[in-house]
């Protein structure tokens, strides 16, 4: 496995940097708040307490707490959840805009083609409203990160 070194990735428009090792071990550098901010904002607008949100999508409310304090960042498939609770586009969460329409980037990078392409396929299918991308190369990933908006970005070498 060849290592990944913060210097060499980007700055995502959420602020979040996404480094998979290969055993699977996921962590999170970098998080500067616009999802978390976005999450507590559309809650607060539907009168919801972190405890009903929690209920609603069967968690526990320090799940809720993590999210909105930057600690943790629900997967894929929560990210749906949690937009069709709050009657938004999951999108507009990733999004820093409020403006409607905007579409996010997400990236995907594995250097393992069949895992890249199930894996777009998965997220697709998560997240209708975003720009699935995938690399095979870090490299093509930053590339396409320093020439568009990024939202969130996944990498697994």
């Amino acid at each position: 496995m060849k290592p990944f070194f913060l210097q060499d990735s980007l700055k995502f428009d959420l602020g979040l940097y996404i480094l998979e090792a290969g055993n699977s071990e996921r962590c999170v550098i970098g998080y500067d708040g616009v999802f978390w901010e976005t999450l507590r904002r559309l809650r607060i607008e539907r009168q919801l307490s972190q405890q009903q949100l929690a209920d609603r999508l069967h968690v526990e409310r320090p799940s809720v707490t993590n999210w909105e304090g930057g600690r943790r960042l629900p997967d894929a498939a929560m990210i749906t959840a949690i937009a069709r609770v709050l009657d938004v586009d999951a999108a507009a969460l990733l999004s820093k805009s409020e403006e409607p329409g905007e579409v996010p980037n997400v990236l995907l990078v594995d250097d393992e083609r069949i895992i890249l392409e199930g894996g777009i396929l998965v997220l697709r299918e998560a997240l209708p409203d975003a720009n699935v991308v995938g690399f095979t190369k870090p490299s093509q990933a930053l590339e396409f990160g320093r020439k568009n908006p990024v939202a969130l970005g996944i990498l697994r070498i």
